[in-house]
């Protein structure tokens, strides 16, 4: 029975792989200028998969895809960078298209639980994508980097810090005011198994302050609400 059991959560594993796969390469099929892409990503997946984090692809397809969508000028950012398994969906399409602006990674790099170095892993990851010219890493915490962030406007914000109210609140509240109107901002861990960051995202949507654009499973896209 552990083996049939083993067989069948592979199976299904695959299954939601392959129809996220199938997804992006038809949705990109309309514009033959976004076939690379569609190579590209697949890949990818295959080049840079067992971090530890950002296990479905669903969100690895939602992240490249905020990446290419028109949310003004801008760096993008993100705040929890762990081993860089999400960084690269976010600065793979970036470099495909030669965009002129960076991804910020910002992260202590001590570890997921404290008490590892995972740096040496992220930047392995990057060089595996072959994006190191497009990312810088900020080795500091999210509130401290806000506080000396001078490289201008932000386009793309993903926070993926703490999954705390207070985290997440402070992510938020420290980096929102870089982000250009209509730009977008990203929660990931957007879910009941995640209440606080859920009861937070879900108190901006109902202040206005930001406008959900995609929710998948534990995620959610919006972009930053225009002022006045």
């Amino acid at each position: 029975m552990l083996l049939v059991r083993r067989i069948g959560s592979l199976l299904q594993r695959y299954a939601t792989w392959w129809l996220g796969v199938t997804w992006f390469c038809v949705s990109h099929l309309g514009a033959l200028v976004r076939l690379p892409h569609a190579l590209a990503f697949v890949r990818l997946l295959f080049q840079v998969r067992h971090t530890g984090m950002m296990p479905d692809d669903c969100h690895r397809l939602l992240l490249w895809r905020a990446a290419c969508l028109p949310f003004g000028h801008g760096h993008v950012v993100e705040i929890g960078s762990y081993e860089g398994g999400s960084a690269v969906y976010l600065a793979k399409p970036m470099s495909l298209n030669d965009d002129r602006y960076m991804l910020y990674c910002v992260d202590t790099f001590t570890g997921y639980v404290g008490n590892e170095k995972s740096l040496p892993r992220f930047w392995k990851n990057i060089g595996r994508a072959g994006v190191n010219c497009r990312v810088l890493a900020i080795q500091n915490t999210s509130i401290d980097a806000a506080a000396q962030w001078t490289n201008g406007s932000i386009r793309v914000l993903f926070i993926d810090g703490l999954h705390t109210l207070e985290g997440v609140r402070s992510d938020f509240e420290s980096w929102s005011s870089f982000v250009v109107e209509g730009g977008g901002i990203i929660f990931h861990d957007y879910d009941n198994q995640h209440p606080a960051v859920k009861q937070y995202v879900d108190e901006l949507i109902a202040s206005g302050k930001i406008v959900p654009l995609v929710t998948i499973p534990s995620m959610l896209m919006a972009r930053k609400a225009q002022q006045g």
